[in-house]
């Protein structure tokens, strides 16, 4: 940082952000039982004791310790000086106090605490998982070498891949060697001796597991016995040991004799490690030479290798999963080759499923059989269930004074969300399998509903008892999801008083979960039940509107410009037995049955309904409501009131209503699901941009309304003056005429004053601006028929609005080259920040095929736009659509028959089906055989054959890829999609029904119209031409949830697919975590953001680690939050040419993109990039190319070969290619980008580019011409708009003409000087003639053309390398 920033104080901060306290950071030293000390350094004095703890669990030394107390015996101060202590440390005590203002270090001492059974089955656990994967970590504190030896040998090394390998096609069975090994540096790891293999540690033990001699009879009880475990060992045999209070011992038990007593060489140890390091010398062997390492501490970790170089070596060790929390990070689509750093090495390719197959790598462990079998299915340990519900409602109850109690307030709540996303997620597949039984006996399936874990569960099914507005299971399912939606934004707003509740769906193997927190007295009976404060329960029921709940929903629906109604008190009309009864509500007392969702479902509970506080009293007909009619407000037994079945907080999207009432935008609406539609409600992004743009015209139009009043005046002026001017002479009133009128200051201020005001009272509310969730539905939403009108008028003004302003706005951004997304899942991210819904996939792709066409016209005509539609756009909306349309299909084959346990092979066929479509049919050469089947078919041959001759070649069949594996047996594997036909006719169908999208899969009819069978072979060249197989593959795989093989795989094979490369299915789970965990975190990162562009880098530098820390201490350090927070440091540190340490920052980033989004997201593409620049910077070649190359296969593995981010990444390769003297490689690094860049100017500056380089290489001429068409083209775009610039490359390109009239003239000179010499040796007359005239060489006796070639070969040779040395001494000059 720059001392002027440092001078830049803390006032310039803005005043909505509130400084967060810096907590103290120190070190902690751990003195353990055998007196190694460990270090676990940069402790935020804001954590707890369980910080540490399962830091020392990371720790080679301290990794098998799990029943122990850390004792505070000592603190050091910055002095120096040691002060003595002796406080005990209970796990949930803070740091802060322990610690004064300036202490640095903490001195713990480990003591051992005594077990019990469970602390026993725990450690038993954590021994296995020890064994299994070793820490990577030493903690002992101990000298530190050259710890960055192996890191600078391999950024000293800069040779560049070579050209060839640049342009290659992908190679899926490469992925990991391109998105890990080619960045991760496997060998520094090694080199360093930090980290710990695990593969003689498995070797060496075999098995620990629970005794079959368990449990420990009464007398052993009383003895001290917890537990008996049995150790199979590779060389020592089977050792049998007991587990008591103090540790544990060898015992003398066999197979067939018990005998507890320790054995004559008990190898007693407080863990078991150490009992088993005692007994197995195999054991002690292996562990060190799995951990004797050059010795380093935990600080210096970062230093030694980066978070890629770690990740790349565990991946490499099969220790992948320890990579990430499993917790938060995101399952990987396809499934890693245990030989892919094998494979990368050798520069070999992976052909079969076997080395992903989990048989291949199954190992028999008892232990593993027992932990499954007793598994607790996300619950963490017996015990009461959790009140998940009181401890969220408690937390979210917490009165915060200042922004550190509002931090430990979201930690709270973040935890508790994480915890039960977690339980709910594991639940869920426990559910779907089989293995918790159902409240609901007896019952149809779809009224299955479950109690575990203190979380009710349900699936998301049509229920035929239910109060609802849609019908279908498709239906329901689209409504739990929005429901979420809806949770997460109620609770955003943040509304003293409302009640959310902790909810999750779960997607697996076809099936949607629903977990849900339950309400206190939902289920309870008598008098402490839950009472319905709002809403209505049944559809011939009565509508509950009571006083308190209508302002509470009042509150949260004027934030979402919902308003207020007069609904009758029977919407859905009154039901014909109640005519004749009160109109009232309920008497006191009163119970209804709650059936539907965790009401709906919950059979035999009952929900109370009275009279009390409700509004309509009397005869009355109609009451005041708010919000969607399937809203309600519960009012739980602890007093609270919640929100649920907020399935709709927006209008149905008139676009797909059919009959008048919609907007007729949609023309293939007839062929959409009815029911469905009913669901199909517009996005609360839509709506921000609606009332933004009437907030923006509104504004607009006062201020031209203040021009116009301006220029009356001024006008006015004008005509006073020249009035007065009469009589004047002829010369005063030209004076006149030519001055500027202009009006006084208090006219002026009046002005100001008057349209400022203005401005200022044009909002939201005075916009009057309303929107009702109840339009276009069957029942009556408010008694006055003209406010019903404008209700329904308003919802159509959105809808056409998306139609004909935001999707054209879409397609406009992504032409101007303002939008690029680089996967399809940023794609639906973004689409969904504008407002737009998945089901205009295909209006979105229609739009970009009409621009493709405009494009391919004008240049038919010769003419080109300056940026022109890229075909990345419409491929990737293509992909998407098809991708969706097979996640629907996929559902309903679960339903089949011996599917859904063993879906393997459904899964492969349905792949195969797919791919199908997406490859030309190749034509097979036909066999003998074939050919006489053939002609005996036709029963002539041709008249060639008849006189005798050969007969013509018959071809067969052409044939698709085929879709059956067929080696195994149906009851092996059953398929539950063998039928092409029907598979594919069912995801057309789907197209259709549920995007509006006509793409033909199969052949249409033979009796189709031209037009028809013109457009069907258009379509089927798009998809075999311009969409790749494995993209499509990626995302259906993502969107299922599907886990595949990764390895090469032959997309014009007969069976593409087989069952093998189906590795396993992924649950895709949505949590209630809101958007804004913290405001103040988004408030300092924007005002880092803010600095960082005013340039004071030192305080946008402050904002940003303060937004780091912060929110670290909430989510910890992998979570999309804290992502930002380090990208945003490191963008900081960027702009400060700090780049040294901006890459350590990017090397964070880009780990975290990796176990959060994947290997192959666009987080991940921008991160590789954005290390290739800052490599480049720091002057590593090598390393920047490595990172480039691996955006670019990313890129190609998510979206094609056609996406225009590859124009960056080959311009920055071309870039190093230049600056390495390669001109062939900068030559075809250039063109490539040309290729990938649909922008005009883009192309100029290429261009340019290449041109400087062609000149520093000695090629003027091409120089020229490149330069030339860049002038040209630049000068046509801008006109003369940007002189300077043309000026610029002007006086360049005058520079290259007369480098290539000098270069001629000085070849020309080389000639005569040649042809002189030849001659003279030959013998004969001397050259004649004026070669400054005449350009030309004139001979007595001309030589022959042998004899030409050779002089010019000569000349040319020597030009070529005089070009080579002035491009050496040319770029020598440019790096200094």
């Amino acid at each position: 940082m720059s001392a002027t920033d440092d001078e830049r104080t803390k006032e310039e901060a803005p005043e909505n952000v509130e400084e967060v306290g810096n907590p103290l950071v120190v070190d902690a030293h751990i003195t353990l039982p055998n007196k190694t000390v460990v270090l676990v350094p940069a402790l935020s004095a804001a954590e707890t004791i369980a910080s540490i703890r399962q830091i020392l669990g990371e720790f080679q030394e301290t990794a098998a310790f799990t029943s122990y107390d850390l004792h505070l015996v000592g603190t050091v101060g910055a002095d120096g000086v040691t002060t003595d202590a002796d406080v005990a440390c209970p796990e949930f005590a803070e740091l802060a106090t322990l610690v004064q203002d300036d202490t640095t270090t903490l001195l713990f001492n480990l003591t051992a605490v005594d077990y019990n059974l469970k602390k026993v089955q725990d450690h038993l656990k954590r021994t296995n998982e020890v064994l299994q994967n070793p820490p990577a970590l030493k903690g002992a504190i101990s000298t530190k070498k050259d710890s960055q030896q192996a890191s600078a040998e391999s950024k000293a090394d800069n040779a560049l891949p070579k050209a060839d390998d640049l342009f290659k096609p992908i190679d899926f069975g490469a992925f990991y060697g391109e998105v890990l090994y080619r960045t991760g540096d496997v060998e520094a790891v090694t080199k360093s001796g930090r980290m710990a293999t695990n593969k003689p540690i498995v070797e060496a033990i075999k098995s620990v597991f629970a005794s079959g001699w368990n449990p420990p009879p009464p007398q052993r009880k009383l003895r001290g016995d917890l537990l008996y475990i049995e150790v199979v060992t590779a060389n020592e045999g089977t050792l049998y040991i007991t587990a008591v209070p103090s540790g544990f011992y060898l015992n003398k038990s066999n197979r067939a004799h018990f005998d507890a007593t320790p054995a004559t060489n008990h190898c007693f140890s407080h863990e078991l490690l150490e009992t088993l390091l005692k007994a197995s010398a195999t054991l002690k062997a292996a562990w060190a030479s799995a951990v004797t390492a050059r010795p380093t501490t935990a600080g210096s970790a970062v230093e030694e290798s980066s978070p890629m170089d770690v990740m790349a070596w565990l991946y490499s060790q099969g220790r992948g999963h320890q990579a990430a929390d499993s917790g938060l990070a995101k399952p990987q689509w396809n499934a890693y080759n245990t030989d892919a750093y094998k494979n990368f090495l050798e520069g070999t390719e992976a052909t079969s499923a076997r080395s992903v197959d989990s048989t291949a790598q199954h190992a028999y462990n008892l232990f593993r059989t027992q932990t499954e079998l007793s598994s607790l299915q996300g619950v963490p340990e017996l015990g009461a269930p959790r009140e998940w519900n009181d401890e969220i409602q408690s937390i979210r109850g917490l009165k915060a004074s200042d922004v550190n109690e509002r931090v430990m307030k979201a930690k709270l709540e973040y935890k508790v969300l994480s915890e039960f996303a977690a339980a709910c997620r594991a639940t869920s597949m426990a559910i779907t399998e089989g293995l918790i039984a159902p409240l609901s006996f007896g019952d149809p399936s779809q009224s299955e509903i479950y109690v575990y874990n203190g979380i009710f569960f349900s699936k998301a099914e049509d229920s035929k008892d239910s109060f609802k507005i849609c019908n279908g299971d498709e239906a329901y399912k689209k409504s739990t999801s929005r429901e979420l939606q809806n949770q997460r934004l109620i609770r955003s707003l943040d509304i003293d008083g409302v009640g959310t509740i902790l909810c999750a769906t779960i997607d697996y193997k076809g099936q949607r979960i629903i977990g849900q927190s339950i309400i206190p007295g939902i289920f309870a009976q008598g008098e402490n039940v839950a009472r319905l404060m709002y809403g209505i329960l049944e559809k011939e029921k009565i509508l509950t509107v009571k006083n308190s709940s209508l302002k509470l929903m009042q509150s949260v629906c004027e934030k979402l410009y919902i308003p207020t109604r007069t609904a009758p008190l029977y919407p859905f009309g009154q039901p014909a037995a109640a005519v004749e009864e009160t109109k009232a509500a309920p008497a006191e007392g009163e119970e209804a049955v709650a059936s539907g969702n965790m009401l709906d479902e919950a059979q035999g509970s009952a929900i109370k309904v009275d009279a009390e506080d409700n509004i309509a009293t009397g005869d009355a007909t109609s009451t005041p409501f708010t919000g969607p009619i399937e809203g309600k407000v519960l009012r739980g037994s602890d007093g609270r009131d919640y929100l649920l079945e907020m399935m709709r907080l927006t209008p149905r999207d008139a676009n797909f209503v059919r009959g008048d009432k919609g907007t007729a935008k949609v023309a293939a609406l007839e062929g959409t699901d009815a029911d469905l539609a009913v669901t199909y409600v517009l996005r609360p992004e839509l709506v921000n941009l609606f009332v933004q743009r009437k907030l923006n015209l509104s504004r607009q139009k006062i201020m031209q309304e203040a021009a116009a009043t301006q220029k009356e005046l001024l006008a006015a002026e004008t005509a006073k003056v020249l009035e007065a001017a009469k009589d004047k002479t002829e010369a005063e009133r030209e004076a006149l005429a030519a001055t500027v009128p202009t009006l006084d200051e208090e006219t002026m201020a009046r002005l100001t004053t008057e349209y400022t005001t203005k401005m200022r009272d044009i909002t939201v509310a005075s916009l009057d601006f309303t929107i009702n969730p109840n339009v276009f539905l069957d029942f009556q939403i408010d008694v006055d028929a003209t406010v019903v009108q404008k209700d329904e008028d308003q919802a159509r003004e959105l809808a056409v609005f998306l139609w004909e302003t935001v999707l054209p706005a879409v397609t406009k951004q992504v032409r101007d080259g303002d939008i690029q997304v680089k996967d399809n899942a940023s794609m639906v991210k973004l689409l969904h920040r504008n407002g737009v819904n998945m089901r205009y996939l295909g209006q979105l792709a229609t739009l970009a095929a009409a621009e493709e066409v405009d494009d391919e016209k004008l240049l038919s005509e010769g003419k080109q736009k300056v940026h022109a539609m890229p075909f990345f756009w419409r491929e990737m909306l293509t992909v998407e659509v098809i991708a969706r349309a097979v996640k629907h299909v996929l559902n309903s084959l679960f339903k089949k028959e011996g599917v859904f346990n063993a879906p393997a092979q459904t899964v492969a066929s349905l792949l195969n089906h797919i791919v199908s479509v997406l490859v030309a049919p190749v034509a097979k050469t036909a066999t003998p055989a074939e050919t006489t089947a053939a002609v005996a078919a036709t029963g002539k041959n041709s008249k060639k054959n008849k006189k005798g001759g050969k007969a013509e070649p018959v071809a067969a069949a052409v044939v698709p890829a085929a879709k059956v594996d067929d080696k195994l047996p149906i009851f092996v594997s059953p398929d539950g999609a063998s039928s092409r036909e029907e598979i594919l006719r069912a995801v057309q169908e789907t197209l259709v029904t549920r995007f509006c999208v006509s793409l033909p899969l199969l052949a249409g009819a033979a009796d189709a119209s031209e037009e028809a069978k013109a457009a069907e072979g258009a379509a089927t060249t798009f998809l075999q031409t311009r969409l790749s197989p494995i993209v499509v593959v990626r995302r259906i795989a993502q969107v299922c949830g599907i886990q595949i093989a990764t390895r090469k795989y032959d997309f014009t094979a007969e069976v593409v697919f087989h069952a093998a490369d189906i590795v396993s299915l992924i649950p895709i789970m949505k949590t209630c975590e809101p958007d804004v965990i913290l405001p103040e975190f988004h408030e300092m990162l924007e005002s880092a953001q803010s600095f960082q562009q005013e340039g004071n880098h030192a305080y946008a530098y402050e904002m940003a680690q303060q937004a780091l820390n912060t929110i670290t201490q909430i989510t910890g350090p992998y979570h999309v939050h804290a992502a930002h927070a380090v990208d945003q440091v490191g963008n900081v540190l960027i702009a400060a040419g700090d780049y040294a340490a901006a890459e350590q920052y990017a090397q964070k980033s880009l780990a975290i993109s990796l176990q959060l989004h994947g290997f192959d997201s666009q987080e991940c593409v921008l991160q590789h990039v954005k290390m290739g620049v800052l490599e480049s910077e720091l002057g590593h070649r090598a390393a920047a190319a490595k990172h480039f190359l691996s955006a670019k296969y990313i890129l190609q593995v998510a979206t094609g070969d056609r996406h225009s981010e590859l124009s960056t990444v080959f311009t920055r390769l071309a870039r190093l290619y230049d600056e390495a003297g390669d001109f062939e490689a900068v030559w075809q690094c250039y063109v490539k980008a040309k290729f990938h860049t649909s922008d005009l100017m883009q192309i100029c500056t290429l261009n340019i580019e290449l041109a400087s380089a062609c000149s520093r290489n000695g090629h003027l001429i091409e120089a020229l011409e490149l330069q030339r068409q860049a002038y040209s083209m630049l000068r046509e775009l801008v006109g003369d708009k940007e002189e300077a610039q043309l000026g610029e490359i002007k006086n360049t390109l005058e520079q290259y003409l007369r480098a290539v009239n000098e270069e001629k003239q000085a070849s020309m000179d080389q000639v005569n000087e040649r042809l002189e010499a030849m001659t003279a040796k030959m013998g004969q007359a001397k050259l004649q003639g004026k070669q400054g005239e005449t350009n030309s060489v004139v001979t007595t006796a001309p030589l022959n053309d042998d004899e030409l070639l050779k002089a010019f070969a000569e000349i040319d040779a020597r030009n070529k390398k005089a070009a080579k040395n002035a491009a050496k001494k040319s770029n020598t000059k440019a790096k200094k």
